[in-house]
């Protein structure tokens, strides 16, 4: 009511709510642009991608293929990866070259290692949230048995060691996994020696960590409290 008072004699004032929206979505525009991300970026060569596929403009869609795939591969982006093979695998049947075939086996068993990748890591994330979930709820084990409760959590196999962990977000669970884990348990120095890898690990791919800021400011505020504990 104050802002209408005030701008009662101006002509957007009669169309506040238009106004208000248009606000909210060139705040939206302006936060999108500044958190252009890997994500972002495949989303929008997956849709050019397609348009380009359906104006028949096959030349130019294989080259953006092509450019989607590497930075998809180079970030681990799993689902990204298929939706772009996806799109080869159409581009080789509309195309019907002489190795169209040969291709076609060869994507297949693409998509295949793909998604054991891609089950592979969910795997360790489904164990970070549950376990991470259960820290939150119940705080530290105060029996045998919540200490088992713990145990059947993180189970005895993907996280029993480093090597199985075949990926860069795989590899970042395991550690932080073990950081809590140990933490709950009140192995302070082994909860330390785990902190302190994942720092080191993170600093090791700072365009990784740019990528993904939450993951590396939360394993330096566990690293900074566990140093301090």
């Amino acid at each position: 009511r104050a802002i209408c008072r005030l701008f009662k004699i101006e002509n957007f004032i009669h169309h506040l709510s238009e106004e208000k929206k248009r606000l909210y979505q060139l705040i939206a525009n302006s936060l999108e642009s500044f958190h252009s991300n890997v994500d972002s970026a495949l989303k929008r060569f997956i849709h050019q991608i397609e348009i380009f596929y359906e104006k028949g403009l096959y030349e130019r869609c294989a080259k953006i293929i092509s450019k989607a795939k590497h930075i998809a591969c180079l970030h681990e982006k799993y689902l990204q990866q298929l939706e772009i093979i996806s799109w080869e695998q159409k581009l080789d049947s509309q195309l019907g070259t002489q190795t169209s075939n040969t291709r076609m086996k060869d994507i297949g068993k693409e998509k295949e290692i793909i998604l054991k990748k891609f089950t592979h890591e969910q795997q360790y994330e489904d164990i970070k949230y549950a376990l991470f979930k259960h820290y939150r709820l119940n705080g530290i084990p105060r029996s045998q048995k919540e200490v088992k409760v713990y145990q059947k959590i993180i189970g005895k196999d993907l996280y029993s060691r480093e090597d199985k962990a075949l990926s860069f977000n795989a590899k970042h669970d395991h550690y932080f996994v073990h950081g809590v884990y140990s933490h709950a348990l009140g192995d302070l120095m082994k909860s330390y020696a785990y902190q302190k890898k994942l720092v080191d690990f993170l600093q090791k791919y700072p365009e990784r960590s740019h990528q993904q800021p939450v993951k590396y400011i939360t394993a330096l505020s566990n690293y900074s409290n566990i140093c301090y504990s």
